[in-house]
């Protein structure tokens, strides 16, 4: 009878587990968005027959349940520390390393596609061909390494990591000469400081200054010392986008910010809002806290000093800038640079900062069209090779 009583009670509690969760889902909102993935969340797809005749529908609906599915990161949370107590050093592409690093591990395959190869000929085209109107000298490539290639030391024993190397040699090889700008070795050479951030994918603003450092030296540009900075830490808190994959406790990065002392700066963000600053504090009260710097990805910024006049929220005179009376630096990125580009504020009378994910211009025509006098195409190696954009370089 107790048994019997037992096991009563057991399937009742079953039950009420299962229909509760079940109409949890039927009453609960969708999340339009995920602040711990950083990303936009799937909505419910439109029946229609075509679309579930085709299969569609139901690819859709199985995406929009995977991230809708009630307490999501809870469960991934608990599969991830799981699977960490059965030994396992690599969880959905992440690497558990020494010293507390989550090093993202991005697979050879990856530089092997044919999207690969197309934007390591768009960058090499582009290089050599503003190596010829500009100069070689006013001419940079720079495609840096993540932490897989320069930080070695601290992945797990028997992890199996790309040589990045092998693909950014590849366009090195290709541009003329003195225009690649090779950061690796200095990189390298710190691996064992803080020149990667822990728990995301970027480097940290220190690393960007030892890159900052050797792009002068090999462009013959005297760089700013540390100490023509306020070096500020602006949050102790961070957990990027490595961690948002695998949703676990980890020891928090420290963001850095560099502003140089003794110049008001002047930027024009997307030919609309002029602002005094560089940085935007409010997303350190998010989880996106990369995006203190420019207030994340934008289009174009217009960088100058208080003394200059903005020209990018009207369209410049003919024949802007053709006797180079101002030196013009165009920087084409990804989100490597927006804690390097700082740095580079005042070396030139004006920098123009686009990202070709926001802004459809092609290159050539502005850097025709503003009269630019130098370039630098700055990405990470990490993101290049399914980047869809950047072959509009070629």
């Amino acid at each position: 009878m107790r048994d019997t009583i037992g096991k009563i009670i057991t399937i009742v509690l079953f039950l009420l587990f299962l229909f509760g969760f079940f109409g949890y889902t039927l009453v609960k909102s969708d999340d339009a968005y995920s602040e711990t993935e950083n990303r936009t969340l799937a909505d419910k797809p439109e029946f229609n027959i075509d679309s579930f005749l085709s299969g569609k529908y139901t690819k859709d609906y199985e995406t929009y349940i995977q991230d809708q599915f009630p307490l999501r990161n809870r469960f991934v949370s608990l599969k991830n520390y799981a699977e960490l107590t059965m030994g396992k050093s690599e969880l959905n592409g992440v690497l558990f390393c020494s010293d507390d690093y989550l090093i993202e591990n991005h697979k050879k395959e990856e530089y092997e596609t044919e999207r690969a190869k197309k934007n390591s000929e768009a960058i090499i085209s582009a290089g050599n061909r503003w190596a010829e109107t500009l100069g070689a000298e006013h001419t940079s490539v720079m495609i840096v390494p993540t932490a897989q290639t320069v930080m070695t030391d601290k992945l797990p024993l028997f992890a199996q990591c790309y040589n990045q190397m092998e693909y950014i040699n590849i366009i090195k090889n290709g541009l003329s000469e003195n225009v690649f700008v090779d950061v690796s070795k200095v990189l390298k050479e710190h691996s064992d400081e803080y020149i990667y951030y822990r728990t995301d994918h970027h480097w940290t603003t220190y690393g960007a200054y030892l890159a900052y450092e050797e792009w002068c030296r090999q462009k013959n540009l005297t760089p700013y010392d540390r100490e023509a900075f306020n070096i500020e830490m602006a949050a102790d808190d961070f957990l990027g986008t490595i961690h948002s994959k695998i949703n676990i406790n980890h020891k928090a990065d420290t963001i850095e910010i560099y502003d140089l002392k003794d110049y008001n700066v002047k930027a024009v963000y997307n030919m609309q809002e002029t602002k005094d600053t560089l940085f935007d504090n409010t997303y350190l009260n998010g989880k996106d806290k990369y995006s203190v710097f420019f207030g994340g990805n934008q289009g174009i910024v217009e960088i100058t000093d208080e003394a200059h006049d903005t020209i990018t929220d009207t369209q410049p005179p003919e024949n802007y800038n053709q006797d180079k009376s101002e030196k013009i630096l165009l920087v084409i990125k990804d989100s490597y640079a927006n804690c390097f580009v700082p740095m580079v504020t005042g070396m030139y009378d004006r920098i123009y900062v686009i990202d070709l994910r926001y802004f459809n211009m092609k290159p050539d025509t502005f850097m025709e069209m503003y009269g630019v006098t130098d370039v630098l195409l700055l990405y990470n190696a990490g993101t290049l090779t399914d980047d869809v954009n950047i072959a509009r370089v070629k």
